[in-house]
């Protein structure tokens, strides 16, 4: 472990334990780098033969680590357990590039001093991993309709519908999406996610370009989504889990909208909303769509923003509240104020360096 540690130069990998997605991510690291230092907690095997194996926790054995700017993974079973585990390596060191599991918990109540914390919630990066890689467009009849249906509303199918209502944003183009399911599990959803359902009363109603109803499928064509297994697993990749490309977009939107005065690793929902927008207009890039700074761009880029800000559980509120999901930019792109209104540019302008 000295060697380990002594080597500042040495690439070091730090798993938290060394279940099946432990093994997987530290395989996609070594294709790209044989040279790097994988080491498991809690573990009592070695994966491969290079594997250094430790039986501590992650949270007590990292003290021999933190003076090293290490590639941490927190990625046991239960979130708690890696939200603790994040807590005990940041209080103990100073830096560190963390990729932490967990689906509803992150660590905005703390300082996070100079880490950098990626929050995965698998089945989200599952659903846009899928997305970018199976264009909805291409289901699109003659009209420019998007027929979508669902069987009902487990956490799969819920991310689908949260994700398609922003990334099938297009002009020209309309999202339909029936869902199959009884009433209770309906109303919980138009509950957590009021303006994704209720669209007829919104400023922006005229604006918005998809539709969330309840039924059967009678007069619509429905497409249905289904993640493969294989497909959920791949995305337990370096390559997935820190796309450089998109965090490289997402951090100049950010130094756009900051002004260069916020990190944008100290919140999860600054990294969220920017890496989204990056997301969009990368894809929009990458099918030979317009990412010309203009008017009709920044408007598709309100439109998106609307969306995906619905697609968190935000409502308009005369002042942005994030505890209770308002926010005072839900509107229509002619209700935006003319500062507000430039910022749709950032990420058309931050995309095109690419």
């Amino acid at each position: 472990m000295k060697k380990l540690v002594n080597n500042v130069s040495e690439r070091i990998i730090l798993f938290s334990c060394c279940n099946d997605k432990a093994v997987m991510i530290a395989e996609s690291i070594l294709k790209n780098d044989e040279a790097v230092k994988i080491c498991f907690f809690e573990c009592d095997r070695k994966p491969f033969e290079n594997a250094v194996i430790f039986t501590t926790a992650i949270g007590d054995g990292y003290a021999d680590f933190c003076g090293n700017d290490c590639e941490i993974y927190l990625c046991k079973d239960n979130e708690y357990d890696n939200i603790s585990d994040g807590e005990k390596i940041i209080e103990m060191g100073n830096k560190g590039d963390i990729v932490l599991f967990s689906r509803e918990e992150n660590l905005d109540g703390i300082d996070k001093k100079a880490f950098k914390i990626r929050f995965v919630d698998e089945i989200r990066y599952a659903v846009l991993k899928y997305l970018c890689e199976h264009s909805v467009f291409k289901l699109a009849d003659e009209n420019n309709h998007i027929n979508i249906a669902f069987n009902g509303l487990d956490v799969i199918s819920k991310e689908f519908i949260k994700a398609l209502v922003w990334v099938s944003q297009r002009k020209g183009y309309r999202l339909y999406i029936c869902v199959n399911e009884l009433l209770g599990p309906w109303y919980d959803f138009c509950e957590d996610y009021p303006e994704i359902i209720n669209t007829q009363n919104l400023s922006d109603s005229d604006e918005i370009s998809y539709q969330v109803v309840l039924g059967k499928y009678n007069h619509i064509n429905p497409e249905g989504f289904l993640i493969s297994n294989d497909e959920f697993m791949s995305i337990y990749d370096e390559n997935v889990l820190k796309n450089k490309t998109v965090e490289r977009v997402a951090e100049r939107i950010f130094g756009y909208w900051s002004e260069g005065k916020a990190d944008f690793w100290r919140k999860e929902y600054d990294y969220k909303t920017s890496t989204s927008s990056a997301m969009f207009w990368l894809m929009r890039k990458r099918d030979g769509e317009s990412i010309e700074i203009c008017e009709e761009n920044m408007r598709l880029e309100h439109k998106r923003w609307n969306a995906f800000m619905r697609s968190l559980g935000y409502s308009f509120g005369e002042v942005r509240d994030d505890n209770k999901k308002w926010h005072p930019c839900l509107v229509g792109f002619d209700e935006l104020s003319e500062s507000d209104k430039l910022l749709d540019a950032n990420p058309i302008k931050s995309v095109l360096y690419e």
